[in-house]
């Protein structure tokens, strides 16, 4: 099984709480000055200006339940509605209130607040987009030649904050709740709006992440100048400079794939590998980050750097799955089937339907699940969630390490004394290649604030991999393991 190691010392922990908690206090402030302007008589707005900023400050409400969901899955317990009032959540600062010492800041809420603050954020995210679509007929925003409406994305740009964004992370908080009524619901919607259609040939699905085109993205980030350009996740998969392949994916991932998948070809690409030592051999890399050729012209060379999606409507279709399977009716099993051979059949030339009952259906959307999002970030959020096989050791200390340092976490620098371990052994079966992506939000901005600030993120660990496709070579070959950086 795979291990990691995670220390209090270690930045890139601690960097994700700081610049998370950052993104969080800049949404306040920007909040609480909306309010100023609504409470200050001698600002004089017209309708239109008045309605643009709802639609920011329904971005704001959003990127702080993004920020809020994402920490709550990492630094956590597992939502469980029987438990959910008595087990600790995340400090929760809803105000822009700059403290003297950290010990003012707010103590850990229950996981039922941290919850509750999530959805309510989001459903004033909606509110606002929705009201300012109504109240602006024509009111569209430009960007990198693309028109994009506050109702849906463009079919080759998704760069904004709509109303579709806010339903996509609904579904994805609602299935974490176990509420897959409503995770059905929002991941159904968004499918059967047939606004954002699967891409029908490998052309077009290459598209996808090649060049930040294509019609399956929900929300990218927009990165249009150097100043913007986020990390550039290829060069950490590909490894820099691009001879040495950092990550070999087992072949257990790989033998998931059919070989008429198109995402085969895309997400991984075939290199003869040789190492200092002499060692050589034909080898599988992962590849779903090649870079978009555009980015190339923002710096002297290669530059590997694609536009992170943090939400796909391939997402939405495992999710209306994965929700339905767990309803668990007839009509819901369904259901599930139909959404789940729509993706194959998109992906896999020459997909016949396949029938699963209830059993078959789950144990197959952990596999397709594997198979789509590789790459992306959500294995620790699907190890929360139990399921596929019964992970053999699944420790997170984060509860004893936050309640040892409480408000501490709420300091941009925190103090760490001593150490505390994080160790998590996956099961056998879970052997494949783990991204800790993090997919942005520290390291993004929403529109109003695109010129002022941007952060960078590391990831939360280091991973140590031992594939067994080619296991004589990889036993004679020593490599420095890598660290991972975030995007």
């Amino acid at each position: 099984s795979d291990l990691w190691t995670f220390e209090s010392t270690n930045s890139t922990v601690e960097t994700i709480w700081s610049n998370y908690y950052a993104a969080i206090g800049r949404v306040n402030f920007f909040i609480d000055g909306v309010g100023k302007i609504d409470e200050n008589p001698e600002i004089e707005l017209t309708e239109t200006q008045r309605q643009q900023i709802n639609v920011y400050e329904g971005e704001a409400y959003f990127t702080r339940a993004y920020c809020y969901f994402y920490l709550a899955t990492l630094f956590c317990r597992d939502y469980d509605v029987a438990t959910a009032a008595s087990t600790p959540g995340l400090p929760l600062q809803v105000k822009y209130e700059p403290k003297l010492s950290a010990t003012q800041y707010p103590g850990r809420s229950s996981l039922e607040d941290t919850y509750k603050q999530i959805l309510e954020d989001l459903e004033e995210a909606e509110e606002r987009i929705e009201t300012a679509k109504n109240g602006i007929v024509d009111y569209d925003r430009y960007i990198n030649g693309a028109y994009v409406t506050v109702n849906t994305a463009p079919k080759n740009c998704g760069n904004y904050i709509t109303v579709d964004v806010v339903t996509a992370l609904k579904a994805r908080v609602a299935l974490q709740m176990d509420d897959y009524e409503n995770a059905a619901k929002y991941a159904g919607d968004l499918v059967n709006s047939n606004r954002y259609p699967l891409s029908n040939t490998a052309t077009d699905f290459e598209s996808v992440w090649k060049n930040d085109k294509g019609t399956e993205t929900i929300w990218q980030i927009a990165m249009t100048s150097a100043d913007d350009a986020g990390v550039p996740l290829g060069t950490i998969f590909i490894g820099y400079p691009t001879t040495k392949k950092d990550y070999i994916p087992t072949q257990t991932l790989i033998d998931l794939y059919n070989e008429k998948d198109i995402r085969l070809k895309t997400y991984f690409g075939k290199y003869h590998l040789t190492v200092s030592s002499g060692n050589a051999a034909d080898i599988y890399f992962f590849n779903k980050y090649p870079g978009n050729e555009y980015y190339n012209a923002l710096g002297s060379e290669t530059r590997y750097l694609n536009q992170p999606k943090p939400f796909r409507i391939a997402e939405m279709y495992l999710i209306a799955t994965e929700a339905n399977a767990k309803i668990g009716t007839a009509a819901a099993v369904k259901k599930g089937n139909d959404a789940l051979n729509a993706l194959k059949k998109a992906r896999i030339e020459g997909w016949t339907d396949a029938t699963y009952d209830q059993e078959a259906l789950l144990n197959e959307i952990m596999n397709e699940r594997e198979r789509e999002l590789v790459g992306e970030g959500y294995r620790l959020m699907l190890f929360y969630l139990g399921r596929k096989e019964l992970v053999e050791q699944f420790v997170i200390a984060l509860e004893h390490f936050l309640i040892d340092f409480r408000r501490e976490f709420l300091v941009e620098s925190p103090i760490f004394q001593g150490f505390q371990y994080f160790i998590i052994a996956t099961p056998h079966r879970q052997g494949s290649m783990i991204a800790k992506t993090a997919n942005v939000v520290a390291s993004f901005c929403f529109y109003s604030f695109q010129e002022g600030w941007i952060g960078r993120i590391g990831s939360a660990g280091k991973h140590k991999v031992l594939p067994y496709q080619y296991s004589v070579f990889i036993c004679q070959v020593i490599e420095t393991v890598v660290f991972v950086g975030s995007a």
